[in-house]
């Protein structure tokens, strides 16, 4: 049978959730689960501004 999964994350709203959904049946079925990160550097949410809220608009483009 399968003993481990290994797969990227995606970042969309459904994706998330599928991702999450998927890992939690195979968590029960006893298979390991592996996600990397593809598309950033560094995980979502992780860069914040000093509000503690992530950044809307590049600043650079802000009126």
């Amino acid at each position: 049978g399968i003993a481990e999964v290994h797969f990227n994350e995606e970042y969309g709203i459904n994706e998330r959730r599928r991702d999450k959904a998927l890992r939690d049946r195979l968590v029960d079925f006893g298979i390991r689960v592996s996600k990397y990160r593809d598309q950033t550097v560094a995980p979502v949410g992780q860069i914040l501004t000093q509000q503690n809220e992530p950044y809307s608009v590049f600043t650079p483009f802000s009126r």
